[in-house]
C-alpha cells in the first residue's frame, strides 16, 4: 500500500502516465470486443493509421495557434516581457479536431490515391457492417463540437500583454484593437499570491496587479497559467519601471498583501 500511495502521489514523476495507461486499458478492450463481434477485425489495422493522422493534425494545429498568438504579441513592437495566454487553451481545438477530423482527413488522402468511388464503397460497406453511418456521426460531431471550439479558439488569438518601456499593450478577446496602459497613469502596483472564492477557499494564482488612474486594472494572471509564485523576471521588470510611476498618489512602494491561508 505504501508503494501504491507513493505512485499516486502528486510528486511521482510518472503519475500522469499511470492514469493514461489505466484509461487505455479500459477503453481498448471495449473497442476490440466491438470490432470482433462486428467482424471488423482488419479495422484494427486502420485504427493506428487514423490515430497517427489525428496526432499529426493536433500537433500541427497547436504549433500554428501558438505561433500566430506570438505573432500578434510581437506585432506591438519591441517588448521587454510578454504575457501570453495559458498553453492549455491552444490544445482544445487540436484535441477535438483530432477526434472528429482524423477519419475525414484519412478518407480524403485515400481518395487522392485510390479514387473517390472506392472510398465511397468502403464507407458504405463499413456502415452496413457496423449498423450505423460512423462517417456521418463524425461529421455531425465536427459541426457541433469541433467547429464551435475552433471559432472560440481563433477569437482568442489576439489575447496577450506586451510590457514595453513606457506602457503595457493589451490585446483582448475577439478584437484586433490594442489598448495602451502607460506607466505614468498607474497609481498602485501589488503582488498577490492568489484569491479566495465566495466560500473562502484559497486558490493559488500568483500575479502582479497594476491599478490605473482611469479605473482600469491590469493583472498578469488574467490570461496566463496558474502559478504559485510570481515570475521573478516580471516582478523585477515592474520594479525597474517603478520610476515611471507618479511620485504622488496612492502608489508608494511594492506591496504584497497577506492572502495566503493561515
Amino acid at each position: 500500500m505504501d508503494t501504491l500511495r507513493e505512485i499516486l502521489s502528486p510528486d511521482f514523476l510518472l503519475r500522469n502516465s499511470i492514469y493514461i495507461s489505466l484509461l487505455v486499458g479500459l477503453v481498448c478492450p471495449l473497442v476490440g470486443v466491438y470490432l470482433t463481434l462486428r467482424r471488423l477485425i482488419f479495422m484494427g489495422v486502420a485504427l493506428p493509421q487514423v490515430s497517427s493522422c489525428g496526432i499529426a493534425f493536433a500537433f500541427s494545429v497547436h504549433w500554428a495557434l501558438v505561433a500566430t498568438n506570438r505573432y500578434f504579441a510581437e506585432a506591438d513592437g519591441r517588448a521587454t516581457f510578454l504575457v501570453l495566454p495559458s498553453s492549455a487553451i491552444w490544445w482544445l481545438f487540436p484535441g477535438f479536431g483530432a477526434l472528429c477530423l482524423s477519419w475525414e482527413i484519412t478518407l480524403f488522402l485515400w481518395s487522392l490515391f485510390s479514387g473517390r468511388g472506392r472510398v465511397t464503397r468502403f464507407i458504405d460497406w463499413t456502415s452496413e457492417r457496423a449498423g450505423y453511418d460512423s462517417t456521418r456521426a463524425l461529421r455531425w460531431m465536427t459541426l457541433f463540437i469541433a467547429m464551435p471550439v475552433g471559432v472560440a479558439t481563433v477569437l482568442a488569438l489576439p489575447m496577450h500583454s506586451a510590457l514595453r518601456d513606457n506602457d503595457i499593450v493589451v490585446g483582448h478577446y475577439a478584437t484586433l484593437a490594442r489598448q495602451s496602459l502607460p506607466y505614468s497613469h498607474a497609481r498602485r502596483l501589488v503582488l498577490v499570491d492568489g484569491f479566495r472564492d465566495r466560500s473562502g477557499k484559497f486558490s493559488a494564482r500568483a500575479g502582479v496587479i497594476v491599478d490605473f488612474d482611469n479605473g482600469l486594472r491590469w493583472s498578469s494572471s488574467d490570461i496566463g497559467d496558474f502559478k504559485s509564485e510570481v515570475d521573478p523576471a516580471l516582478a523585477e521588470l515592474l520594479q525597474q519601471r517603478d520610476r515611471h510611476f507618479p511620485a504622488t498618489g496612492v502608489h508608494a512602494a511594492l506591496v504584497r498583501p497577506h492572502l495566503r491561508p493561515e
